[in-house]
């Protein structure tokens, strides 16, 4: 279902109802303010970080610790494989070194195989699965949710999002560092979407992202 122009100006007005002064500041507050609680940790499927929009967005949000971003080998060689029409092995590979050169930590060991057989997913994504508990990751991002059934407790367990609940839950939890990664991926962009209103834009017209909007 598509997202009517009136709905992303809606989502608009809301997400700019911090005034313009915090709004300039809130990439200094929002990393110098103290935090009472531990930033999560979140496995990203390779779907999540396929795409240049989504992936910016995911990581502009982590380099404002909305999270700490999370993957192995195996699912950046799966990125990979499985990037968007048009985009060169070269290109693919020069964001690949920048991921992993901008986020030291987020790069994991695999998992044990014995783990991986022990997952209740598509046998395809178990390694993924295995990822996220083997990592001691807090959620899991992915557009495939139907692929993944693990258990709500005991060793196990692990909450499985799609991308745009995530963004929804981030944005009610830490609407202040949200917004000031959003705002400094805008800002550093040299190609569009390059102010809040053409992210948004493109946002209503991206899949992955329509229910940021809706949220």
């Amino acid at each position: 279902m598509s997202v009517a122009r009136g709905d992303a100006r809606s989502w608009t007005r809301c997400w700019l109802t911090i005034p313009r002064t915090a709004r300039r500041s809130a990439v200094t507050e929002s990393s110098d303010r103290p935090d009472s609680r531990e930033t999560e940790h979140a496995f990203l499927d390779a779907n999540v970080i396929r795409g240049q929009l989504t992936t910016d967005v995911l990581l502009s949000l982590a380099e404002q610790d909305v999270f700490q971003p999370r993957w192995t080998r195996k699912v950046i060689d799966e990125m990979r494989r499985n990037r968007p029409p048009g985009v060169s092995e070269k290109a693919i590979a020069r964001r690949i070194a920048m991921m992993n050169g901008a986020f030291e930590d987020a790069m994991t060991e695999a998992p044990p195989q014995e783990l991986q057989d022990e997952m209740q997913a598509d046998r395809k994504d178990r390694h993924v699965l295995a990822g996220a508990l083997h990592s001691r990751s807090d959620f899991l991002v992915t557009d495939n949710v139907k692929d993944f059934f693990p258990p709500s407790t005991g060793p196990h367990a692990m909450r499985v999002e799609q991308l745009n609940e995530v963004l929804i839950r981030k944005l009610n939890e830490d609407p202040q560092r949200v917004q000031a990664g959003l705002q400094e991926m805008v800002n550093h962009n040299r190609r569009e979407p390059r102010s809040m209103q053409a992210l948004i834009d493109t946002m209503a017209e991206g899949q992955e992202l329509r229910g940021l909007l809706r949220g």
